[in-house]
């Protein structure tokens, strides 16, 4: 979709990631952490350029890690802000079913 940077379609991962949290009922402490600590990739002088980084490094430890992964995955399917946030509900269920949690 024109207009959608991956930047914004990152900070709607994140989003869906914290709307996971709070599904699962994480202390919104601990899910504002987190969440603030994957928005940090994104501040700076270079967003475009730090996201990229982030993505060619996060994919070789991402396996094993729900929230990691569920953000690679949205990046990868997303094409809008709500259809970012659903990806990575979608990522995380699936990530659980598989696990048997």
């Amino acid at each position: 979709m024109p207009g959608v940077d991956e930047v914004t379609l990152f900070r709607a991962a994140v989003q869906g990631v914290h709307d996971c949290l709070k599904l699962g009922n994480v202390s919104p402490a601990l899910s504002d952490t987190l969440c603030n600590g994957f928005l940090v990739i994104v501040d700076g002088p270079d967003p475009d350029g730090q996201l990229k980084r982030f993505r060619e490094n996060a994919k070789g430890v991402a396996n094993g890690d729900v929230y990691l992964t569920a953000l690679l995955s949205a990046l990868d399917k997303a094409t809008c802000e709500e259809s970012a946030k659903l990806w990575v509900m979608h990522s995380v269920n699936a990530q659980l079913l598989a696990a048997g949690r």
